[in-house]
C-alpha cells in the first residue's frame, strides 16, 4: 500500500483506492462533497437511505465510481466530530487499511 496526500482534485486522482472520511453528523466535508458531486450525488443517497452513517471506523467500499479515474472509493466513518483527536485518526486509518487490504485485488 503506498500512502500519499495530494492537492489533486479528487475525482482526478489516478489509483488504486481514494479514501473519504464522513462524520457521523452526516455533514460532507470538503473531499467529500466533492466526491459526492463528482458522483452525482450517491454518497448523499447512501446516507439517506441508511447504507452507511458515518460512524467510527465503518467502511463502505464504492467500485468503480462514477466520475472517478481511481479504481474504488472508500468511504470511511470518522464518528462524532467532538471525539476526534489523534487516536481516533490513527484507528480510522487502520480501519480503512483493514478493508483495502483484507481481499486479494487484480
Amino acid at each position: 500500500m503506498h500512502v500519499v496526500v495530494t492537492t489533486e482534485s479528487i475525482s482526478q486522482i489516478a489509483a488504486g483506492a481514494v479514501v473519504v472520511g464522513i462524520f457521523s453528523d452526516k455533514q460532507l466535508g470538503p473531499s467529500a462533497a466533492a466526491a459526492n458531486t463528482a458522483t452525482g450525488g450517491q454518497i448523499e443517497r447512501l446516507i439517506a437511505a441508511g447504507e452507511f452513517s458515518g460512524k467510527p471506523y465503518e467502511t463502505l467500499p464504492l467500485f468503480a465510481p462514477s466520475g472517478f479515474k481511481a479504481g474504488q472509493l472508500l468511504l470511511v466513518g470518522l464518528g462524532d466530530k467532538s471525539k476526534w483527536d489523534a487516536g481516533a485518526a490513527y484507528r480510522t486509518a487502520a480501519a480503512a487499511a483493514k478493508c483495502l487490504t483484507s481481499k486479494p485485488r487484480a
